[in-house]
């Protein structure tokens, strides 16, 4: 982990950004720019680190802050970590050689329950051609979230559709 972010130049003019509270659109751009990221938009969060961030808040205060509904970051509170949906949309992957290289860092992620929004949103910002890169792991785990499902939302049904792509 540990790489440098595309904060988007326009990012005041989009409405969800607009609609956050003035803290919160602070928080999204601690954890934009956050050290602990990943080329799929992973961030592994130090709760202690973020609490001295967050201007010494308990840890379930900043839990809490983080688990906030919000479209633009998703939070797992059982592993610490954040997925910034729209992150593969603004830092987009050129290569396979890029593909391969985050693989190797999605393989290093503990089991969340964060990876089918992922497996979605790769999906849909490389045109298909992100997913044969998903480490078995993460495919695994979502396979099994969307199993243990009783009924599918309309989103989960797109995402079993996306995870019966791959082999």
């Amino acid at each position: 982990m540990g790489r440098a972010t595309w904060v988007v130049s326009n990012i005041h003019s989009d409405r969800l950004y607009k609609a956050l509270p003035e803290e919160q659109k602070l928080l999204y751009f601690q954890l934009l720019t956050h050290p602990n990221g990943n080329k799929a938009g992973f961030f592994q969060i130090d709760i202690d680190m973020h609490r001295i961030l967050r201007g010494g808040r308990s840890e379930e205060e900043c839990r809490d802050e983080l688990s906030t509904d919000t479209a633009l970051w998703l939070y797992d509170r059982h592993t610490d970590i954040v997925l910034i949906p729209t992150y593969l949309k603004y830092n987009k992957i050129g290569s396979g050689k890029t593909l391969q290289s985050m693989r190797n860092e999605l393989e290093q992620l503990p089991p969340t329950t964060l990876c089918t929004e992922f497996v979605y949103r790769l999906y849909e910002y490389t045109e298909g051609r992100g997913i044969e890169y998903l480490p078995p792991s993460m495919v695994k785990t979502a396979k099994t979230l969307i199993a243990s499902k009783k009924e599918l939302t309309v989103h989960e049904a797109m995402i079993n559709k996306i995870l019966c792509l791959i082999r």
